[in-house]
């Protein structure tokens, strides 16, 4: 199966110069902790989560006026191809330990998102728990001393 064919084509985006104020208040209503960051042209140029908002806004006591692009996520963004096979998404996942990777295009605009629950409903059970195993180790690794 291919990644375009399980992607959440009805993604919620913010552009880099919204306010966070803004982003955090679309998180919120769709129940959501991701949200891609797209250029007026569609293409992709970094994601904000809930966790960009809490360390590099509240924990830093910036304004809710404060622009998304100031404390997104720009580098190493998690991206696959709309061709690509499932099992692609599930390895980008298992390998950076995310729940959600972003499906572009060869020009770089967005097409959807691809989460682990979406995987969760097309891969085999193995391939899955792997999945699902790996990204949650990020949650429960122990700091070190």
């Amino acid at each position: 199966m291919r990644c375009d064919e399980i992607l959440e084509r009805e993604a919620i985006v913010v552009r880099p110069g919204d306010q966070v104020r803004v982003a955090a208040m679309k998180m919120r209503e769709a129940n959501i902790g991701f949200l891609p960051v797209c250029d007026r042209g569609g293409a992709v140029v970094g994601v904000l989560t809930d966790r960009d908002l809490t360390l590099r806004v509240l924990a830093e006591d910036r304004p809710g006026t404060t622009p998304v692009g100031d404390v997104m996520t720009a580098e190493d963004l998690v991206a696959c191809r709309p061709d690509d096979e499932v099992s692609v998404a599930a390895n980008l996942m298992r390998e950076h330990q995310v729940g959600r990777v972003l499906v572009t295009g060869e020009d770089g605009r967005l097409w959807g998102v691809i989460s682990l629950g979406e995987i969760a409903h097309f891969a085999s059970d193995d391939e899955i728990g792997e999945a699902m195993r790996d990204v949650t180790d990020r949650e429960v690794a122990v700091p070190p001393d």
